[in-house]
């Protein structure tokens, strides 16, 4: 069983003269969850806790790489960093022929019409 959490501090927190940085306060976080497992459960052996610090940037959803400020992923081996996200209409009409998307949305092309004269 996986247990996630969150703890956001504030960014003008200050540490107490006790907890001089923010290694120990993370190792004391993680001892107390540690104890607190311990105590409220049944286990056969002790329970890992991985307290780490969370980088609030942005991440691609096909491969957690980085975003660029632009939006796209900065990993070169991602499909989805080189997908125009922008424009999808323009994408969708360069892989479907126009008739049969006309025809699959119910229009006609200016081609189909009769010429009134």
């Amino acid at each position: 069983m996986t247990l996630y959490a969150t703890i956001e501090i504030p960014e003008d927190t200050t540490l107490p003269p006790h907890c001089a940085d923010l290694q120990s306060l993370m190792k004391k976080l993680a001892q107390a969850l540690m104890t607190c497992a311990l105590h409220n459960t049944l286990v056969s052996e002790a329970p890992r806790v991985c307290v780490t610090e969370f980088d609030p940037t942005p991440i691609c959803g096909a491969c957690a790489a980085p975003l660029l400020t632009s939006g796209k992923c900065s990993s070169p081996n991602c499909k989805f960093g080189r997908i125009a996200q922008r424009k999808p209409a323009k994408a969708l009409g360069r892989t479907i022929p126009a008739r049969l998307l006309a025809q699959r949305l119910g229009v006609k092309l200016g081609s189909q019409l009769k010429a009134h004269a």
